[in-house]
């Protein structure tokens, strides 16, 4: 595998991806395309011209790792942090009741309401 901005994330040290996901994110980072449409290019297709015929077209991309054209899809962080939006300013609020304090009562005043 290539070099990458993110070298930890396809280490072969990291087992929070498996070959294929690591395989898939290289192919994201290079072209700059969705992980599902990678999928596709991934895999065979049908393809019918004006007569009917079908013919079958081989793989766009050949994967080194047979499971990167069916692997879960991992998260790309550019790719989430880019689908982040900031909150409107008009939310309301909720505010809670302010708490009630209690008067002082002296111990004077208390033994006189004996």
């Amino acid at each position: 595998m290539e070099a990458s901005l993110h070298p930890w994330l396809t280490n072969a040290l990291n087992v929070n991806l498996t070959a294929g996901q690591k395989e898939l994110l290289l192919w994201h980072w290079k072209l700059g395309i969705g992980m599902a449409r990678i999928q596709e290019l991934m895999v065979p297709h049908c393809a019918k011209d004006e007569s009917g015929m079908q013919d079958m077209m081989p793989c766009l991309i050949t994967p080194i790792f047979k499971t990167a054209a069916t692997c879960p899809i991992p998260l790309c962080a550019s790719c989430e942090l880019a689908r982040a939006r900031r909150r409107p300013t008009s939310l309301a609020r909720v505010v809670g009741q302010p708490k009630r304090v209690k008067p002082h009562v002296s111990p004077e005043a208390h033994r006189d309401n004996r």
